[in-house]
């Protein structure tokens, strides 16, 4: 079964080996992406399901919020890669290739894959050496989990550099990064469970590197034979350098990703001040869930498309438009199904988590406003628009934790809930308003929110059409 998981791995990525896709047309990369995507993300929870399962059967709620706890230190850390440029990178290497100057775009990939190894290995130190000290400052067992985690900045730096490569050359390779690990994770557990080994945080800890470094040996093969095929015979074209591009756009990337990073951490930490341990592990329980469900929304293809289509003004507009409109509605009904369903699910798969329900349907309310953050946040993100991102950041980071020290103390765990809610919508309409005042062609109108014209019904046609074609002849083909 195992051998047969990882043969569909390399089956299904197999032709995108061969060479990367020409310049078809928007509609088709989309219904490409979001077919694999869909069928992959299917694959990421279903065995992230039963992960979760067993996680939360072999941890007490307490211990559960200890786990998160130590996750968002090693988060903490991680906040010291450069990942805050990997978005630059993605859409400066996307504008050389479509360019047709793949020297520039091997030269700017070579720059930062030497930049971000580099600083991925002086983390991974860094962690190991600080875990003493975190454990004297915090919890004693702390130390140890923290030197198990210590590889992980090094082992997220490689990936990420994969992702990169796949998401300028607009392939779909790295999809089954994620549904590797889950499936590498559940073979670790179904091995300590032979082995008669107790399930503890430091076990988990275990099998969560050990799936992450499989993930990336896979995925590192797909890699490589793309990248040799890609850049065969190109000479790096040093014109396009790295760090000027860094200097003219970084500064904004740099301030955003590390406030971003702590902030977003340093939130289960408050939370564990004001309410409890054990309200850590069940506010991590219901945003994990939350982020399940949100990861299923169609919209991650459009990130890695619309770099593509920037230079064409009226045609970015006309895609950008629709493409919010659609996501609104589809956020709406996620909401709805998971209102309805998410409590029964709770219920019947997780009981030991009941007490969760409330803050649950509490937080659904972030999913009605995902669709126009996310949309938002890839159009600024393919226009450079630093800035704006920056400045959601900040009123973000502000709040995050704000809300949870006004409203903690008032409503408990519930009260860390209604300020996601909050936080998001504010997101949402602080990168809306950006986009819309640098790019006022862009803004929403309410007959284009509010119709269902011909181009609805011809588009959603088109969709059903050659996304049950592709999702046939992809099955046909394993």
């Amino acid at each position: 079964m195992v051998g047969d998981f990882f043969k569909l791995v390399f089956l299904t990525i197999g032709a995108q080996t061969r060479t990367m896709y020409p310049m078809t047309s928007f509609t088709k990369l989309f219904l490409k992406g979001e077919v694999l995507s869909g069928f992959w993300n299917s694959v990421v929870k279903g065995i992230g399901a039963v992960n979760s399962l067993i996680i939360v059967g072999a941890l007490s709620v307490y211990q559960f919020g200890l786990y998160q706890l130590v996750l968002s230190l090693i988060a903490i850390a991680g906040a010291l890669l450069p990942d805050m440029f990997d978005d630059i990178v993605f859409v400066e290497m996307s504008a050389r290739w479509s360019q047709k100057k793949a020297g520039e775009a091997k030269a700017l990939f070579g720059e930062y894959a030497a930049l971000k190894i580099l600083i991925g290995a002086v983390v991974t130190i860094l962690v190991f050496a600080a875990g003493t000290f975190a454990g004297r400052l915090v919890h004693a067992d702390i130390a140890g989990y923290i030197r198990i985690l210590s590889a992980i900045p090094f082992i997220v730096t490689i990936q990420s550099l994969f992702l990169i490569f796949f998401r300028a050359r607009v392939s779909f390779s790295g999809l089954p990064m994620d549904a590797v690990r889950e499936a590498s994770k559940l073979i670790l557990f179904g091995i300590f469970f032979f082995a008669q080994i107790r399930l503890g945080i430091a076990e988990i800890l275990y099998a969560y590197v050990g799936a992450q470094a499989a993930a990336t040996i896979v995925i590192g093969i797909l890699f490589a034979r793309q990248y040799r095929a890609v850049f065969a015979g190109v000479v790096s074209n040093a014109s396009a350098r790295l760090f000027p591009i860094l200097k003219r756009l970084g500064g904004w990337a740099a301030a955003r990703y590390y406030i971003g990073q702590v902030s977003k951490s340093a939130k289960l930490w408050i939370l564990r001040i004001f309410v409890s341990t054990e309200a850590v592990g069940l506010f991590s329980f219901a945003s994990t869930l939350l982020s399940m469900i949100m990861s299923a929304a169609p919209f991650g293809t459009l990130g890695t498309l619309f770099p593509r289509e920037i230079a064409d003004r009226e045609r970015f507009r006309h895609i950008f438009t629709r493409s919010t409109k659609y996501a609104i509605f589809i956020s709406f009904a996620f909401m709805v199904l998971s209102i309805i369903g998410g409590p029964i699910a709770i219920h019947l798969i997780f009981p030991k988590y009941d007490p969760v329900i409330p803050l649950f349907i509490i937080m659904t309310g972030s999913i009605a406003v995902y669709g126009l953050f996310k949309v938002a946040r890839m159009a600024l993100i393919a226009l450079q628009e630093q800035k704006a991102l920056f400045v959601r950041l900040i009123a973000a980071a502000a709040a995050d934790p704000l809300f949870i020290i006004l409203l903690a103390p008032l409503f408990g765990i519930y009260g860390a809930g209604i300020g996601v809610v909050l936080v998001d919508a504010l997101s949402a309409a602080v990168y809306y308003a950006a986009l819309t005042r640098a790019h006022p062609h862009l803004r929403l109108t309410s007959k284009i929110l509010f119709s269902f014209d011909a181009y609805d019904r011809e588009f959603f046609g088109r969709m059903m059409k050659g996304g049950w074609g592709f999702l046939r002849n992809t099955m046909g083909r394993l």
